[in-house]
């Protein structure tokens, strides 16, 4: 039997827009998305640290070439 799925109500701000943002288009890269919000990507790879501890992302590293 599979754990239930935490809520997504209840997230404000960056968090919340974020998984807003990850709903309607997936995948999105921190680049992206730090973008979309004024931020850089390391603060938002921060924030999706945490959403990810609290099983509502995932996320993986991809190395890109240049």
């Amino acid at each position: 039997m599979a754990a239930p799925t935490p809520p997504i109500a209840g997230y404000r701000g960056l968090r919340g827009d974020a998984l807003v943002a990850l709903k309607k288009a997936q995948p999105l890269t921190a680049k992206e998305l730090g973008r979309q919000f004024g931020v850089t990507p390391n603060a938002l790879r921060r924030h999706l640290k945490e959403l990810e501890a609290e099983g509502l992302v995932r996320y993986q590293r991809e190395i890109r070439g240049v």
